[in-house]
């Protein structure tokens, strides 16, 4: 068990990109559109170019939930679970065809590379980490960023979650539904219970088959911070089950 705070948060999909279509949305929440990409017009245009949609979209939430000097300041988690899939694939696609490659293109096609990117947009030379975790992602992501921030002597950390659909060719490989969304949480390791508002815990579970409309965990997480639900159960895989309670203080 882990407590925390949770300083802020911020969320992107398409059609959904402010908190008050959020929380028109937690009224009857559901895997949305998955076409679109965020604008991020307060990157310039040259740079803005060259970011694949989840570049975008990591840069969005970010933009979002942090000033530019907290941005600048905060060590960075970044997590997905496919992440580049598309950049790669689209290279795989042109090896396949004789066709050149593109430099540009093949060094953002790392899992590492939007949040390589946010640094350097950001001028942020904190720490920072990527992780992929199967189902487990989000929650691993979220464990990670904890952890991170009581590395850092309970600093605030930003922890940025973005995915999209898989490629048509891995489509038959799909274990849970498509969607396109990225989300951004500013979470602090409390120092002492009396310092703490949530509670991050895990244990022993059998893992469980995600049923066909169930939520992803990032939009879970979104309607559960819209409703201020008392508790947050996210996907149970490889043996673990990861719940997030408000803590009652």
């Amino acid at each position: 068990m882990i407590e925390f705070e949770l300083e802020h948060w911020s969320a992107w999909a398409p059609g959904l990109e402010t908190r008050e279509s959020w929380l028109a949305w937690a009224r009857a929440p559901r895997i949305g559109a998955t076409d679109g990409a965020p604008e991020v017009r307060f990157i310039p245009a040259m740079t803005r170019r060259r970011l694949s949609r989840i570049a975008k979209m990591v840069a969005q939430v970010a933009h979002d939930c942090s000033s530019a000097d907290e941005l600048r300041e905060r060590p960075l988690v970044f997590a997905s679970r496919h992440c580049e899939i598309g950049t790669s694939t689209l290279i795989l696609r042109d090896i396949a065809a004789n066709l050149p490659l593109s430099p540009t293109a093949f060094s953002h096609s790392v899992h590492n590379a939007p949040v390589g990117q946010l640094s350097i947009l950001a001028q942020n030379r904190r720490p920072s980490v990527s992780v992929s975790a199967r189902h487990a992602t989000f929650a691993m992501g979220w464990l990670e960023a904890l952890s991170v921030s009581r590395r850092c002597n309970g600093s605030a950390v930003l922890y940025v979650y973005a995915d999209e659909p898989l490629p048509v060719e891995y489509r038959a490989f799909a274990d849970e539904p498509d969607f396109t969304c990225a989300t951004a949480l500013v979470v602090r390791a409390a120092r002492g219970a009396a310092d703490a508002s949530f509670t991050l815990r895990w244990s022993r579970a059998e893992p469980s088959p995600r049923a066909p409309d169930q939520l992803p965990d990032p939009l879970a997480t979104v309607a559960w911070l819209c409703s201020r639900g008392a508790q947050l159960d996210l996907a149970a895989t490889a043996g673990w089950g990861w719940r997030v309670e408000h803590s009652g203080r």
